[in-house]
């Protein structure tokens, strides 16, 4: 009973920080409109969320999450632990300072209520899949720990070369085809649709060739899901929930492959579309959230694999 009281408490504590979570970034939507992931975007340009003890890379929505906390927080870094991590190496953790929760997927075994017996005779099992979380500070958040200073210049906008994008791009094999005067990515032809370069114009933020490929990169996203691919792509119907949630993935996806390629993000005009189907399915569900970066995340991993080793490193 005393563990079952404890499990309840988890969950419930659990579902309280993700709604705390996903608050922000409804607000951070509301408030910034399509361009919501962009803060984001500027801050993982600089330096990916990474463990500072394991060196690994935080995947899915901890991404954004940490990303999110470094911008907020002013850290000069995007390196992070856990508490006892930072205490495993001998540091502390200032006082007053609070943690950023970060969440990740597990499952419990339990019993089919089927009522199915296996060839052994016992109750079929399967697999229960929650969110659970734990805490982790920041670099900034450590007492006396000193890292080398950032140099000042990382700081600055680089300049955008089209050399690593087009590479990546064309590793990916995908059927491009540069016409029309819309992007999109055809489903049932399997093949992306894109007016051309020179159809795009820049804004105060990016120029007319980011704008064009930070628009390739959200259609390339879209392409990962298909049935011969990750099996993604669900919604039929302009504006239903599953389409809105298929565009959250490529949203959130191409910030993701614009921050790894140097592509200023602009966002789409037809995003502006999605944010109230978003935000509405944000507040009935926060694990919607979660379940949107982890799919996006598979998407730059699968695009990702279809790199050679030499852009891998780079990226």
């Amino acid at each position: 009973m005393f563990i079952l009281l404890i499990k309840y408490e988890v969950k419930m504590k659990t579902k309280e920080l993700l709604k705390e979570t996903t608050d922000k970034v409804i607000n951070l939507m509301k408030t910034q409109g399509t361009d919501w992931v962009k803060p984001w975007a500027i801050k993982m340009g600089n330096e990916l969320p990474i463990n500072y003890t394991t060196k690994k890379h935080y995947t899915g929505f901890n991404t954004f999450q940490l990303s999110m906390s470094a911008l907020d927080s002013g850290y000069d870094h995007n390196k992070w632990a856990t508490y006892k991590q930072w205490a495993g190496l001998g540091h502390q953790i200032k006082k007053g300072e609070k943690s950023t929760p970060i969440f990740y997927w597990d499952k419990l075994l339990v019993d089919d209520d089927s009522g199915m017996l296996n060839s052994k005779g016992e109750p079929v099992k399967k697999n229960i899949w929650f969110v659970k979380y734990y805490r982790v500070f920041n670099a900034d958040q450590v007492e006396g720990l000193k890292l080398p200073a950032k140099d000042k210049d990382n700081n600055k906008p680089k300049i955008f070369s089209n050399k690593q994008a087009e590479e990546f791009i064309a590793n990916t094999k995908a059927n491009i085809q540069y016409k029309g005067g819309v992007a999109c990515y055809k489903r049932q032809l399997d093949y992306i649709q894109i007016p051309t370069k020179e159809s795009f114009i820049g804004s105060d933020t990016s120029t007319a060739e980011e704008s064009f490929y930070s628009t390739l990169l959200h259609e390339l996203v879209h392409w990962t899901g298909s049935e011969s691919r990750l099996k993604r792509i669900k919604g039929d119907s302009f504006g239903d929930d599953k389409y809105a949630f298929e565009e959250l993935v490529a949203e959130t996806g191409s910030a993701l492959l614009c921050s790894l390629l140097n592509v200023s993000v602009e966002p789409r005009p037809d995003h502006a579309q999605y944010l109230n189907n978003w935000i509405k399915q944000l507040e009935k569900d926060p694990k919607v959230i979660l379940k949107a970066f982890s799919q996006s995340y598979k998407a730059v991993d699968y695009l990702h694999d279809l790199q050679t080793k030499k852009l891998k490193e780079v990226a």
